[in-house]
């Protein structure tokens, strides 16, 4: 069997995303797959189950339904197979639709927390959205993965691809090798920002620093949540969102400003300033509103709008 570059797929599995495509190409290419680590449980096929402190003797489960504020819940049921979970778009129509739905995510602790939730992710990716098929699949895969894990984590996902997945091939990258390739560069230093955590990986010719690797807990989410913040100072938002006529109460103003923020980054509104740029009005007198909070001179930029008001009006009078 001969392999082509076009048949091979790279599957990224990162702490809360799996990223996937098909083909090698001499240009970057964006992911086909893009999809968020996580799988989901029927609470009702498996509510009466009791296990090692995952459920308690009313079968509800310690971790939530729903991913919490601060954690990706991993909810084990031994008895569940491969089947049973729901993934991708059928999780999110699940979701959507107000289901009891056990979510969990395997790979958030930087480890493969459980195996079977694994193997229905990357099941998925491989036969329901790139259109493999188990039965002389051609496709050699390379996966690339957290850094740091055991050798029995290597051995137990090279058995999943080439027993269940019938895979022609099969290569493991660890992430920051992968990313620091694509820089066309074998030394560096890899700063992986996550939802959750901030990996940190040192690069030497090729190899990982393991001993200087070091994880923050500190991801877009914390900084999603800080410039919500940042926008309750900006009054003209906050009227805008929450009429004093009719303000929301606190929960459901949080909720607005977190999904105000995430439209904005989806938009690419979201400026940064750096080396001690400051953001200002643009000449055309369209503001970069995002720009000017996220440098807090939304006072400065108020007060700077009030006095060419003033000035341009005493001209007018003047005349």
């Amino acid at each position: 069997m001969s392999i082509r570059d076009a048949n091979v797929v790279i599957i990224e599995t990162g702490r809360t995303v799996v990223r996937a495509g098909l083909g090698l190409h001499e240009l970057l290419r964006t992911p086909t797959v893009d999809i968020p680590a996580r799988v989901g449980l029927r609470k009702s096929a498996f509510g009466d189950f009791s296990t090692n402190g995952d459920f308690n003797g009313n079968g509800d489960p310690w971790a939530s339904t729903s991913r919490a504020a601060s954690v990706f819940p991993q909810t084990a049921v031994p008895s569940a197979g491969v089947k049973d979970y729901l993934v991708g778009t059928q999780l999110d129509d699940a979701l959507a639709s107000g289901q009891d739905i056990i979510v969990s995510w395997p790979f958030a602790e930087g480890d493969v927390s459980d195996w079977t939730q694994a193997e229905a992710i990357w099941k998925y990716v491989l036969f329901n959205q790139l259109q493999r098929r188990r039965v002389q699949n051609e496709s050699p895969v390379l996966l690339s993965i957290i850094p740091g894990v055991s050798r029995n984590t290597y051995e137990r996902i090279c058995q999943i691809f080439f027993e269940r997945f019938n895979v022609a091939g099969f290569g493991i990258l660890e992430r920051p090798m992968a990313q620091i390739y694509s820089a066309n560069s074998l030394s560096g230093v890899v700063v992986d920002i996550g939802e959750e955590v901030t990996d940190v990986s040192p690069i030497y010719e090729g190899f990982i620093a393991h001993h200087a690797r070091t994880s923050v807990p500190l991801g877009t989410r914390h900084c999603e949540t800080y410039l919500a913040y940042l926008l309750r100072s900006n009054q003209g938002v906050m009227n805008a969102l929450s009429p004093p006529t009719s303000p929301l109460d606190e929960e459901t103003l949080q909720r607005t400003l977190l999904d105000l923020v995430k439209q904005l980054l989806k938009e690419d509104l979201i400026k940064i300033p750096s080396d001690g740029e400051t953001a200002i009005p643009e000449d055309e007198g369209v503001t970069d509103i995002a720009a000017v909070v996220v440098a807090g001179r939304e006072k400065a930029v108020i007060e700077s709008g009030m006095k060419k008001k003033l000035t341009a009006k005493a001209s007018a009078n003047t005349r």
